[in-house]
């Protein structure tokens, strides 16, 4: 009897170890999807208030463009290329959907800003912008989406880890 109950130690021990790793790994997922979502979450903001800006009276739009700083919109052109590139590298592979989702919402970005320059603040309509905006607005939702989805997947199998956990402990 002694000898199983070893058995069933060294097995048990090793397992819980794994389920310990298993949940620092997705609470470290669910950061990096974090970080990755701020960072377009924060170049969406931007691009609204230009959108916006220029889509208002000409007192708006003057003013925008007396505030317009290319090097800030690098600056965080630079953090969604970052958080893109780290979620190619840090995400697992089974979440491809993820993955391509950020390639898709990074181009839509950088078409939106690339698009927006100091000409066209103050010439031309706000029409070409308000479709690279909405494109950028699908592509962030369908960016949300896969990270919580992914999240969702993570949750139900450690659901279901806890649950055989559960029915084989008093056992």
């Amino acid at each position: 009897m002694g000898a199983v109950a070893g058995i069933l130690l060294g097995v048990a021990i090793p397992a819980q170890e794994a389920i310990r790793a298993r949940k620092a790994f997705g609470a470290h997922l669910a950061e990096r999807i974090r970080e990755t979502t701020d960072a377009f979450d924060f170049a969406e903001a931007l691009a609204r208030q230009a959108l916006y800006a220029i889509s208002g009276p000409a007192r708006e739009r003057a003013r925008f463009a007396a505030a317009y700083n290319r090097s800030y919109i690098e600056h965080i052109l630079r953090r969604v290329d970052a958080a893109a590139n780290n979620a190619v590298k840090n995400i697992p592979e089974d979440t491809a959907g993820f993955i391509i989702a950020t390639a898709h919402a990074r181009a839509s970005m950088r078409d939106f800003f690339d698009n927006l320059s100091a000409a066209n603040l103050t010439t031309s309509s706000p029409s070409a912008l308000r479709g690279l905006f909405d494109r950028l607005g699908s592509d962030l939702r369908e960016l949300h989406t896969a990270g919580d989805r992914m999240l969702k997947m993570r949750h139900v199998g450690l659901a279901a880890i806890g649950m055989c956990r559960a029915f084989w402990d008093p056992r």
